[in-house]
């Protein structure tokens, strides 16, 4: 766990857009100014010291001043959305409440392509008309209705 005055010394936090930007450099490959984390798995990772934390629950101790309590979900479903609004503090059961775990089988679409393109769409995370991530190949696959010929 990381202190959460080391966390606003060494990023910003923008709660409108829910992205994290480097304040302070520890690391020649850290530029400052710059958004801060990767995507694994759907979810933001920021890596200080060495340590992975996941980017939610560091915008929710930014703007909290303490750590969650409980399990800290992703009201819309989208793991990349790290708008404050969008989180919230739970416990495990109303955390795995807030899951659609069907919602891009191909039963749901009929076909292939209409699943894929539906996942596209739900998994890009938008600020105005410009998509700033858009979900890897592999997870669709992983889903069984990506196609490695085609990119969302």
């Amino acid at each position: 766990m990381i202190e959460t005055s080391t966390l606003r010394h060494v990023l910003d936090y923008e709660p409108k857009t829910g992205l994290f930007k480097w304040r302070f450099s520890y690391h020649a490959k850290v530029q400052l100014g710059r958004i801060a984390g990767s995507i694994n798995r759907g979810y933001v990772i920021i890596k200080i010291n060495g340590q992975k934390h996941s980017a939610h629950r560091l915008a929710w101790q930014y703007m909290h001043g303490t750590p969650a309590k409980g399990m800290v979900d992703h009201i819309n479903r989208s793991r990349a959305d790290n708008r404050i609004s969008n989180l919230r503090d739970t416990g495990y059961l109303e955390n795995s409440r807030n899951r659609n775990p069907t919602l891009f089988r191909l039963s749901n679409y009929g076909d292939p392509l209409a699943a894929y393109q539906a996942f596209c769409k739900a998994a890009q995370l938008r600020f105005g008309d410009k998509a700033v991530f858009s979900p890897p190949l592999e997870q669709a696959v992983g889903l069984g209705i990506g196609d490695p010929t085609r990119k969302c």
